[in-house]
């Protein structure tokens, strides 16, 4: 237990201030922890498809980039210069718009690709290879990509529903708050009341009732964080009505972030069940490797990133 307070500390230590300064120092923490995770599970593949000798090096790298071109997507292709003065998009914001999503688009495409070409060549391979690749490819490079891009959002427009102002942060705040309420209160509630088991198969201890708490819990301090956070705000120029709506619209995000951040965790849980493995790795003393760290942290980020380019979507009318 000290090792892991210990632990717990030295992380937040890194964490807060990569989070709260964005920039370079996330971004290079986003390219370590996506390296990191994606070698943890390649090695975990390894284990079971000593074929994959050589391509656990070479996938990491893969995600890095990835990860990388998807940073780029999100802090240049969402610039707030992308609007001229009635809202509409310039013609040079929409290609540049597309030329980082076809960056995405083709670097995963050519990396999984070379990934499926190159186990044809390598004696004893087969189609357990090629998917363990792309799993990874999908996992720690498109996932934690899109997890990590939160910290480079901005709202296309400001108002004060949906104010600008370092935005990307305090989203990473408004998310991380979520997945650490749901978790804690999923475990204390569930020893207290849990009956039913949620998925015996994968986590014995994770009960139906604990997952039901926890997930409205989080959605509940959620919902007060991201007013706390200032991720959105009341507008004294609606009703009032047109306000509770907006508290219900972002209760009901909470509570699908706190559902996708569960989801994060049994999908972590069945990879290492169906590969006999405790943890990932031991780079984080008593908390295991990156995926097991941060595997609710993934799924509820790439969910909340993609809801929150969807609600832009459809405030501008797209």
């Amino acid at each position: 237990m000290k090792k892991r307070v210990i632990t717990g500390i030295i992380l937040a230590c890194v964490l807060i201030p990569c989070v709260y300064f964005g920039g370079i120092p996330f971004l290079v923490l986003a390219l370590f922890l996506a390296g990191m995770g994606a070698y943890e599970m390649m090695h975990m593949f390894y284990r079971s498809y000593p074929t994959l000798k050589t391509l656990q090096y070479i996938v990491p790298v893969m995600c890095v980039i990835i990860v990388f071109l998807m940073y780029l997507s999100a802090e240049f292709g969402f610039g707030s210069d992308i609007f001229i003065d009635d809202g509409e998009m310039t013609y040079q914001a929409i290609r540049t718009k597309l030329l980082y999503n076809f960056w995405v688009l083709t670097a995963v495409a050519l990396f999984i690709a070379s990934c499926f070409a190159t186990t044809l060549f390598i004696k004893g391979s087969g189609a357990k290879d090629m998917m363990a690749c792309a799993t990874t490819i999908c996992y720690c490079g498109i996932i934690m990509g899109l997890a990590a891009s939160i910290e480079y959002l901005q709202p296309v427009s400001s108002s004060t529903i949906l104010p600008s102002s370092r935005f990307g942060g305090r989203s990473f705040a408004y998310v991380f708050l979520i997945v650490t309420t749901t978790d804690v209160f999923a475990y204390l509630i569930g020893r207290k009341i849990g009956k039913h088991k949620l998925c015996p198969d994968i986590s014995p201890n994770k009960s139906v009732e604990g997952a039901i708490a926890g997930g409205l819990c989080g959605a509940i301090l959620g919902t007060a964080g991201a007013f706390l956070f200032q991720i959105v705000s009341f507008d004294a120029s609606i009703s009032v009505f047109a306000n509770i709506i907006l508290v219900l619209v972002v209760f009901l995000i909470s509570v699908i972030i706190s559902i996708m951040g569960q989801f994060g965790d049994l999908i972590a849980s069945k990879f290492k069940r169906s590969y006999d493995i405790k943890d990932y790795s031991n780079i984080f003393p008593g908390h295991g490797g990156v995926l097991d760290r941060f595997d609710s942290l993934l799924m509820a980020g790439a969910a909340f990133y993609i809801l929150v380019q969807f609600i832009q979507l459809i405030l501008i009318g797209a």
